[in-house]
């Protein structure tokens, strides 16, 4: 959705850079580690405007779905890749 500049990587605009990789580009960018973990996670289910006020409102549309669709829809369309490596044995 970043990449397709239909969102934004936090909730105002002007935050850090975010930068957006495939899981192939992250391989890329760590090659001399080997991957042990790679994964998608977290999509955002909150009222933005709410959350900022500390109210945890979910969306409706995530507030009437199962927790299970959530997951699945997190390891497909998450928000976050997960990495875990460690330094490539020579």
């Amino acid at each position: 959705m970043i990449s397709a500049g239909l969102d934004q990587p936090e909730a105002q605009s002007g935050c850090p850079i975010a930068n957006t990789y495939t899981p192939d580009e992250a391989r890329e960018l760590l090659q001399g580690f080997e991957i042990i973990e790679l994964r998608q996670e977290h999509i955002f289910p909150f009222v933005i405007e709410r959350y900022l006020a500390y109210q945890y409102e979910k969306q409706p549309w995530f507030q009437a779905m199962p927790s299970a669709v959530f997951r699945a829809l997190e390891k497909s369309f998450g928000w976050h890749m997960l990495i875990r490596c460690r330094l490539k044995q020579t």
